[in-house]
């Protein structure tokens, strides 16, 4: 589907970009990483005005995306299996802090290699990443961003 897209869409004024095994020349971990790099490489290339989709089934992509969206045009989405999701309605709910924060979230609550973490459902983790004081939002920040995890980091998430 990925080359159909790309195809379809060779001549168009729209930035198109997909992450498929062969056409991001990258392995499926560096992919979804790389999607984001391109699109923010993109935006920083046009206006903010213009429009971006992103097409990918993949929660960590949505993820990326959204802990990103302050780098990407404003009319940023994300075209999923069953439907398109604008993805500003999600940076407002979550704030900045929290939207820059999800990735270490998503990581640590089980990503979406399990519907559990410690036996706890991924909604009530959620549920408690939005009630979150605001050292552990910074922790959950600090993930992502911190190639050696601090004790700091690690005292605050225990």
């Amino acid at each position: 589907m990925a080359k159909e897209i790309l195809e379809y869409n060779r001549n168009s004024p729209k930035l198109i970009i997909t992450s498929a095994a062969g056409h991001t020349r990258s392995n499926t971990d560096l992919a979804d990483s790389l999607m984001i790099y391109l699109g923010v490489s993109g935006a920083e290339r046009t206006t903010m005005d213009a429009h971006m989709t992103f097409f990918s089934p993949d929660t960590d992509v949505m993820v990326l995306i959204i802990a990103n969206y302050d780098r990407l045009p404003k009319s940023t989405d994300i075209s999923l299996a069953s439907h398109v999701q604008k993805i500003e309605p999600l940076w407002v709910a979550l704030g900045p802090d929290r939207a820059k924060a999800l990735p270490g979230f998503h990581a640590f609550s089980g990503a979406d290699n399990t519907g559990r973490f410690s036996r706890i459902a991924k909604n009530t983790w959620f549920k408690h990443f939005m009630n979150a004081e605001e050292h552990i939002i910074e922790a959950f920040h600090n993930i992502s961003h911190d190639q050696k995890l601090s004790e700091n980091t690690q005292s605050r998430l225990e």
